[in-house]
């Protein structure tokens, strides 16, 4: 696949002069958009704020010492085609920072989180938080976590979907919780990717298939070149997912700030 060579190329000046004008191709073949107009369904408690580089999604019911959520959208996936999963998360108390990339593409911007945890406001400075990312942007997240993540001790894990860490960036002994969730009907991220890069993740990474979903039914984008259909609606997908996300998010919390 695309993104999984985009992913495990180790970067140089070069590398990166033909990632660039690779995504300008690609660029040219429309990003997937989310079939529900922005911010049309989303929780009546949850405020989104719509910004160059973000989308916030914050609950009635936030607390300062929830662990939050900075989320790296798929390859050529637009980032509001992740509202609808993730706005539940808001609602439940866990701010979620939908972060935009150049192209639509994580890895032409994968330390974007950096500036994003150097400038949280004071309501957020103490917050945990922790990276996810979907396909190629759950590579990246992970990407970033392994080269950067010593510069923020407020990083406390990963969330994979559909996706896993490049093949240069192991997670295995850096000791962050990881939450790895798949789809048996996923044709992008399959059952071979998952048992071929187990190796990069901690031993006791929290791992989960969702029986009957598919790469796309992570997101509300409509199908996607290569995957497999989808067995359940996308409703009950996205329940389920959002179902491990706070099980895990309440598993890292405050306490789970990495150097306290």
């Amino acid at each position: 696949m695309v993104w999984e060579y985009l992913s495990r190329v180790r970067y140089t000046t070069v590398h990166l002069a033909l990632i660039v004008v690779f995504g300008f191709l690609l660029a040219a073949c429309s990003s997937y958009p989310p079939l529900s107009p922005g911010g049309a369904n989303l929780p009546s408690g949850v405020e989104m704020t719509d910004e160059r580089q973000t989308i916030v999604l914050r609950g009635e019911a936030s607390a300062s010492d929830s662990a939050g959520v900075i989320f790296y959208p798929g390859g050529l996936v637009q980032p509001e085609a992740y509202l609808s999963i993730l706005a539940p998360i808001a609602d439940a108390g866990h701010p979620v920072i939908i972060v935009k990339m150049p192209l639509d593409l994580a890895v032409t911007a994968p330390n974007r989180a950096a500036k994003l945890l150097n400038d949280m406001s004071e309501t957020d400075a103490g917050r945990s938080w922790v990276m996810a990312g979907h396909s190629l942007g759950g590579a990246m997240a992970a990407r970033f976590i392994v080269r950067e993540g010593d510069r923020f001790p407020l990083i406390s894990g990963l969330i994979l979907l559909g996706a896993y860490p490049p093949g240069n960036d192991s997670l295995a002994n850096l000791g962050y919780p990881v939450l790895s969730i798949w789809a048996s009907e996923d044709g992008l991220a399959t059952v071979e990717d998952r048992r071929g890069t187990r190796a990069l993740l901690p031993d006791d990474t929290v791992t989960a298939v969702i029986q009957g979903g598919n790469h796309a039914g992570f997101g509300e984008y409509g199908p996607q070149d290569g995957d497999g259909v989808r067995t359940i609606s996308l409703a009950e997908q996205h329940r389920q997912v959002q179902d491990l996300i706070l099980g895990f998010l309440t598993s890292v919390g405050p306490d789970a700030v990495r150097g306290e």
